[in-house]
């Protein structure tokens, strides 16, 4: 099987972030610039730091090892993945259909460095999201578990990368899986939080000993097969403790006590009727998007999100009540010709005193 990287470096937005409040650092996640899918535990996907600029504009495609121009090789070859950073300069990991791998880049090249091919390809792979802690161990989910991953030497990337651990979430329904990754605040014993795509919500030790209880997020029973799931990953909002989790109907807020390493419902707000088309190209029907917190100086203060109307709307919520305090239809300034649809992401700009969100 083949393991193939897209490597797209732009300079669109290399000038656009310039405010200096981004979402909380996670004391146990890789101290880099992209530890976690999505940048961060808020699902800002958004760094300070100072994008390519037009000089260093490229596209570079490693298959195996070597480079491939053709833009028919690469749609027949592409796989699917998802890069987080590593606090040793120039590493990140990697997780796609194809495996586990690792990459070096510095300012002339990008070369694999490390691959561990998985046994089977979509029966295993979830989707994008995983994270990387600071003792180099990389967490990924497959459908029905967590997997740990680190090199031979923690942190020596000259070694090869091997599985270490394995946790499985047991209850699973026929169908359902993991569909969300992201972990906990605590600075000596986070947890790894995960939401599936029938709305269960759990958390497990990062040496996979302890977990919590599992909790069943609300309204999802109230939708119709086979549009009653969840199709993006969720979000944390850092020591308060805020987890969010937007199912094809609702925007969900559960409490993480990191103390008692306990779950538990806080409040839930219907934005649709779980009965919104399944568009071209979407995960999934209703929410298009992971939520995402933002907020001034690191306080979490609104979860936003895209509803799954066609045209998409932006909507607002307040973190601490649920209540709906914005909506605005995303139109794209008519190009769309009234058609505006993401089952992606958004991402939150913060300049100043001013918070800009783009939708892809």
């Amino acid at each position: 099987m083949l393991m193939t990287l897209v490597l797209i470096l732009v300079s669109t937005i290399s000038s656009i972030y310039s405010g200096d409040v981004e979402a909380p650092v996670c004391p146990q996640l890789s101290q880099s610039n992209w530890p976690i899918a999505h940048s961060n535990t808020w699902n800002s996907d958004v760094s300070g730091q100072q994008g390519p600029g037009l000089k260093d504009r490229n596209v570079q495609l490693i298959l195996n090892g070597g480079s491939v121009s053709d833009i028919a090789q690469i749609l027949l070859a592409a796989d699917s993945i998802t890069l987080t950073q590593s606090n040793v300069k120039g590493y990140s990991w990697g997780s796609g259909v194809s495996g586990i791998f690792q990459i070096y880049v510095n300012a002339t090249d990008a070369v694999v460095v490390n691959t561990l091919f998985r046994d089977v390809g979509l029966d295993s792979y979830h989707g994008g999201y995983s994270l990387l802690t600071k003792d180099g161990t990389y967490y990924v989910a497959t459908k029905t578990s967590i997997k740990a991953y680190n090199n031979e030497v923690p942190l020596d990337f000259t070694t090869p990368i091997k599985e270490v651990n394995e946790y499985f979430v047991t209850g699973l329904a026929d169908g359902e899986h993991i569909v969300g990754l992201t972990i906990s605040f605590e600075a000596d014993d986070a947890y790894l939080i995960y939401a599936t795509t029938l709305g269960k919500v759990g958390a497990a030790s990062l040496d996979f000993k302890r977990t919590s209880n599992t909790v069943q997020v609300t309204g999802n029973d109230e939708v119709a097969a086979p549009s009653h799931f969840i199709s993006n990953s969720i979000a944390f909002d850092g020591d308060n403790g805020g987890i969010y989790v937007c199912t094809s109907k609702s925007m969900v807020k559960l409490n993480w006590n990191g103390a008692k390493k306990i779950i538990t419902n806080s409040w839930r707000t219907d934005y649709g009727d779980g009965a919104d088309d399944w568009h071209w190209g979407r995960l999934g029907p209703g929410c298009g998007t992971s939520p995402t917190i933002m907020g001034p100086s690191g306080k979490p203060e609104y979860v936003v999100i895209t509803d799954g109307e066609n045209p998409m709307n932006i909507r607002f919520y307040n973190v601490r009540s649920g209540k709906e305090v914005g909506k605005h239809t995303v139109s794209f300034g008519g190009a769309t010709g009234g058609n505006s649809t993401t089952g992606k992401l958004l991402f939150i700009i913060v300049h100043y005193t001013h918070d800009y969100i783009i939708c892809i």
